[in-house]
């Protein structure tokens, strides 16, 4: 399935003081006519390039089912129309309404009100005019004579568009059950909450981790030329999981429930099988105990796609024999020689000072794996927590460092070589500010992100960044880009070797009811947002980096929209939640 971008243009009404003009010219990718937000996760070297979705426009509803769950006789206080919603007519507000509500109860994997799941993110693989679906294992749906739209999927990197890898969940069934009562209950459900994927030319199929239990856990973030895709997978989980799954086939412990959701309602810790952490993959910085043992991991394939070999690798150190943590190793990224990067926990736990408060959590610290084995890079007395993110093929590594030079913890970007042992800790965009770096190319630049404005102590905005190794300093995106530029870069995600980048960027543009028609007030007026785009930067060649000028009367107003333009506790929580499924291109 493809979708074309919309004809009409989106603009952002903010302005930059200083912004520079014929560097890189901006194209918003052409999934704006799918959602108002969408994510950049990847672009390889032929130019095709992944992104994310959140919450799409007219997503389908089964309105016979809606009726048949009790959906609408649950919500039909919030409809401006029951009769209307009952004949599958929809107002925008009510559309938005159900879709809203269905979306809230498709944040499991399971529930028990037997409401329509929905996917709230889905993956696309572009170019700049065309954009088409990576379904991981979402299914036809005859209801709807199109994908069923329930199956959210992590689509991550893409080796020339025809091999893709990500992270994908089971399809949804619906399962009728009569409790002991005799009462009628429909639960949604699927069998995989997370799995690892290849999708070649169209076909899924899946990458598994070592124990299968629960349908077993797995990631997949990158591949590199040689077919070699490197992720994350269970190999083994935690006492109290293998408890609940017992517990769940007795019938007198499960009690009036059905196995099969009792199976997907486990959500448990280390010490209890009663309290909701999960049966999930950890992520770094994760202050929740896990209940699997997660290693690093490395599937070879063939050209099919299909598995010959899997490699997962140790923890950084060995832990005493009766300490029963969920340590992990963590893999992001790999060359092609088969390098690995990512990240390992290790056995200490700190009370940590972050811009948000104080913080208690497992530290972790930057690896690489290669040859069956996990080695350290950074020095650890000079870093709190580290992790490496990116690697190329002349084993530069770059990432973050935590440190806390002045008692609040930010991170810090490193870049550092695997053969020399030469690290650079190239600083933000002001003194002090958090900066990640998140790609590097074989032309051994680095793009990623850093905070922006110094004024403030928390919430700080971002703007993605350049830095070429062997510069005194990096590169703001936007002063790269023409003055008139409606987009601001916040954060730099990938980049190829012909230094095409793909990042994301914020600008101003109408508010949109889930049919994607415009919000007007009540004063006729359209509603304006700000809201994040994926969006592919390129160089321009023989470009010129220019200063723009900016009248004397407009100054205090750009000041000021600058000002008002920085992101909300909301943007940072949604972009930080998208942190583990970040990536770069090697």
């Amino acid at each position: 399935m493809k979708l074309t971008q919309l004809a009409a243009a989106m603009a952002l009404t903010s302005a930059s003081i200083s912004a520079t003009a014929a560097t890189y010219s901006v194209t918003p990718l052409p999934v704006t006519d799918i959602s108002i937000n969408n994510f950049a996760q990847s672009i390889d070297d032929t130019g095709h390039m992944l992104t994310m979705t959140s919450s799409e426009f007219n997503p389908p509803v089964d309105v016979d089912f809606l009726e048949e769950s009790g959906f609408i006789d649950a919500n039909a206080v919030l409809f401006e129309s029951e009769e209307d919603v009952r004949q599958g007519i929809f107002s925008d507000s009510d559309y938005t309404t159900i879709v809203n509500t269905l979306l809230t109860h498709s944040g499991n994997a399971f529930n028990a009100y037997g409401y329509q799941h929905l996917a709230i993110y889905r993956s696309y693989l572009t170019d700049t005019t065309d954009a088409e679906l990576v379904p991981g294992l979402d299914e036809y749906s005859e209801t709807f004579d199109d994908y069923a739209q329930e199956v959210v999927t992590f689509a991550r990197d893409s080796l020339n568009g025809d091999f893709i890898v990500g992270t994908t969940e089971g399809t949804y069934y619906n399962l009728n059950y009569e409790d002991e009562e005799g009462n009628e209950l429909i639960f949604v459900l699927n069998d995989i909450e997370e799995t690892a994927f290849v999708s070649v030319n169209g076909v899924t199929k899946l990458l598994p981790g070592e124990d299968d239990t629960l349908g077993g856990l797995s990631q997949a973030f990158a591949i590199n030329n040689n077919l070699q895709v490197v992720g994350n997978s269970a190999i083994d989980f935690v006492d109290s999981i293998d408890t609940a799954v017992e517990n769940c086939e007795d019938d007198e412990t499960r009690g009036d429930l059905p196995i099969e959701y009792c199976y997907r309602s486990i959500r448990v810790d280390a010490t209890s099988d009663t309290v909701g952490y999960g049966f999930r993959i950890p992520e770094i910085g994760d202050r929740t105990t896990p209940g699997a043992y997660v290693r690093a991991t490395i599937w070879q394939l063939d050209a099919d796609g299909d598995v010959i070999s899997t490699d997962t690798y140790p923890l950084v150190f060995e832990p005493d024999a009766d300490d029963e943590a969920a340590y992990w190793s963590l893999a992001r990224d790999i060359n092609d020689q088969g390098i690995a990067v990512g990240a390992s926990s290790v056995d200490e736990i700190l009370t940590i000072r972050r811009p948000t408060g104080f913080a208690y959590e497992r530290l972790n610290v930057a690896v690489s794996y290669a040859e069956g084995e996990t080695t350290e890079m950074l020095p650890r007395d000079e870093n709190i927590i580290s992790e490496a993110v990116a690697i190329n093929n002349e084993n530069w590594v770059t990432g973050y460092v935590l440190r806390a030079p002045n008692d609040t913890a930010r991170n810090r970007i490193f870049v550092h070589n695997l053969d020399t042992g030469e690290t650079l800790y190239p600083g933000g965009l002001f003194t002090n500010a958090g900066a990640e770096g998140k790609a590097i190319n074989n032309n051994n630049i680095v793009v990623g992100l850093s905070e922006y404005d110094a004024t403030a102590d928390t919430n700080r905005e971002t703007h993605g960044f350049m830095y070429t190794i062997g510069d005194d300093a990096i590169v703001d995106l936007n002063d790269l880009l023409p003055c008139d530029s409606d987009y601001t870069i916040v954060d730099a995600i990938d980049i190829n070797d012909n230094n095409e980048i793909i990042a994301n960027a914020r600008f101003r543009t109408a508010s949109r009811y889930v049919t994607g028609e415009e919000v007007i007030n009540s004063e006729g007026e359209t509603v304006i947002d700000d809201t994040i785009i994926a969006v592919k930067l390129s160089p321009v060649a023989n470009g010129v980096v220019e200063e723009c000028e900016i009248p004397e009367d407009e100054i205090d107003d750009v000041a000021y929209e600058r000002k008002g333009a920085s992101f909300s506790p909301w943007w940072l929580l949604l972009l930080g939640g998208l942190i583990p499924f970040r990536r770069r291109m090697h």
